[in-house]
């Protein structure tokens, strides 16, 4: 008896210590990798970890400089997008009245009004020597006949300007003053400057011409044989040719690549992250924060470019309606660029877990689940389609929001705000009826179907 219980009592603890010695040379083994692994892993995570943060931080940088680029190369180097930009100052009272006011002193002063009056005041007392009663009563005449010609002068530019047709005019004058400038900033040494002592501006020679004719139809022959009279409307006081032309050619240069350069970097880092969601939550908040950097620095501009204003050049009214018609569509890309950033950042933020994020997909999948389950309670099922959706349903919801991005940052014209919620409103659609249509495994057997039935 004392030999059948020994053999046992003696081999189990040999059998014991075999099998810590199996566990000890498994963890040495493990604590080796470990090692290995620490030695060369950290530095690997922080180039990559470094590398996620340069590619955001440099595209985030670019955001809001290729939102302006987006928005100014096609203003300067296009005239038919620069004649829809200023088109509608026509139709602003404020400036058809500023409109008048040039055009009028530019026909007086080439006319010489006073001079012509002094010389038929002159002329006139000439006719009536010893009569000194007389002359100082033509004399008087003088102001009232310099204000007439003047007040026929602005009445025949006020009806040109009122009428339907000035907006034709008002076309034709941004035309020529975008032609203009484009070849001065372009160094052409025969080019007729639309920039003046004050600063840049749109050259009225085709109002001033429509004023002439209709002094000519009111019975004032004399209007026929002056010259053209050539004023410009400043838009950008305080500019000179040379700041111009750098701004132009780095405009010109960049403008065509900034906005792209922007995108490639943001999603560079994305691509490079480990945790891609919360890389794509990051350049989502850079995009739109960019956008709304824009937005803060408009009204910025405008009270920088009134303090630039000479003083007298252009009433600060004036330069107010333009800077804001002007900028409509540099707001309208930002607020653009604002809300896709805001959107991206809001998928990526669904798609990382977090407690607030996990609840709200999972109630989604909770109320697909039900509708699903009243649909396959009817007769209504996708069978085998649904059970393959299910399982590729994570990856086919991001081929979806990658979609809708490049829908937006693709399509023809200026990027919108309303191209942005619809991309993003037809993107929920789609995702929300592939959830409805999915079929996860866990759930076919509680809607009493079979994984591969066709119903």
């Amino acid at each position: 008896m004392s030999e059948h219980h020994t053999g046992p009592d003696q081999a189990a603890p040999s059998e014991l210590a075999a099998r810590i010695a199996r566990l000890e040379a498994e963890n040495a083994s493990l604590r080796a990798r470990m090692v290995s692994s620490a030695a060369h892993r950290p530095t690997g995570g922080r180039l990559r970890s470094a590398g996620v943060a340069i590619l955001l931080i440099i595209g985030a940088l670019l955001v809001p400089l290729g939102v302006v680029a987006a928005w100014a190369r096609p203003l300067l180097t296009d005239t038919d997008t620069f004649v829809a930009t200023l088109g509608p100052l026509a139709d602003d009272p404020q400036i058809q009245a500023y409109v008048t006011d040039l055009t009028t002193d530019a026909i007086v002063r080439q006319l010489d009004v006073d001079g012509v009056v002094d010389e038929a005041v002159n002329g006139l007392a000439d006719l009536v020597p010893g009569r000194p009663g007389v002359a100082a009563a033509l004399r008087a005449l003088r102001l009232p006949a310099v204000e007439g010609f003047r007040s026929l002068v602005r009445g025949a530019t006020a009806q040109v300007v009122s009428a339907d047709s000035f907006s034709q005019v008002w076309g034709q004058s941004l035309r020529l003053s975008h032609r203009t400038l484009v070849a001065a900033l372009r160094g052409d040494p025969q080019a007729m400057v639309a920039i003046t002592r004050d600063g840049v501006g749109i050259r009225l020679a085709p109002l001033g011409v429509a004023a002439k004719d209709a002094l000519v139809q009111r019975g004032f022959p004399l209007a026929s044989s002056i010259p053209t009279p050539d004023t410009t409307i400043v838009i950008a006081p305080g500019a000179d040719l040379r700041t111009l032309q750098v701004v132009y050619r780095g405009l010109v240069l960049a403008g065509g690549w900034l906005p792209a350069a922007s995108v490639v970097l943001l999603l560079g880092g994305v691509a490079l992250a480990r945790r891609r969601a919360r890389a794509l939550l990051a350049a989502g908040v850079c995009g739109a924060a960019g956008g709304l950097l824009v937005l803060v620095a408009l009204p910025i501009g405008r009270l920088l470019l009134l303090a630039r204003a000479p003083a007298g050049a252009v009433p600060p009214e004036v330069v107010r309606i333009l800077y804001a018609t002007a900028t409509t569509g540099l707001a309208g890309v930002a607020t653009a660029t604002a809300v896709l950033g805001a959107t991206v950042a809001v998928a990526a933020w669904l798609a990382e877990p977090s407690r607030m994020s996990a609840r709200l997909v999972r109630g989604v999948g909770r109320t697909a689940g039900v509708l699903r389950g009243w649909a396959e309670g009817h007769g209504l099922s996708t069978g085998r389609y649904g059970v393959w959706l299910a399982r590729r349903l994570a990856v086919l919801r991001w081929l979806v929001v990658i979609a809708a991005i490049a829908v937006v940052l693709l399509v023809p014209g200026p990027l919108t705000a309303a191209t942005v919620l619809w991309a993003a409103g037809i993107a929920l659609l789609v995702i929300g009826v592939l959830t409805l249509l999915a079929r996860p495994e866990d759930q076919v057997g509680l809607s009493g179907g079979r994984p591969g039935g066709g119903s």
